[in-house]
């Protein structure tokens, strides 16, 4: 099975951990709410890995095998819906 990851956040620490985890064999998606910075959208877009920025896709994050909750944002109501679903959700601060 794929391990599958969805990153909320985009910002240094939200795309560090997408790399980190791109580099130990997640397929990874970073969601974030805002406007990626360009310097952190090229270096998505450099290692191929997939994401959105200004809204948070409630079907590709509940896709998720994993996930890795980075930032803290509206969308924690709907994350902590899909646990009783079997997803695992890590908190990392």
């Amino acid at each position: 099975m794929n391990k599958r990851i969805v990153i909320l956040g985009g910002g240094e620490s939200g795309v560090g951990a997408a790399l980190l985890c791109k580099l130990n064999g997640y397929d990874v998606f970073l969601s974030d709410g805002g406007v990626l910075k360009e310097q952190y959208r090229n270096e998505l877009l450099e290692n191929n890995i997939s994401f959105e920025e200004g809204s948070h896709s409630i079907e590709k994050i509940i896709n998720a095998y994993s996930l890795f909750f980075k930032s803290p944002s509206n969308i924690c109501v709907s994350v902590g819906k899909t646990i009783s679903d079997g997803l695992f959700l890590i908190l990392c601060i």
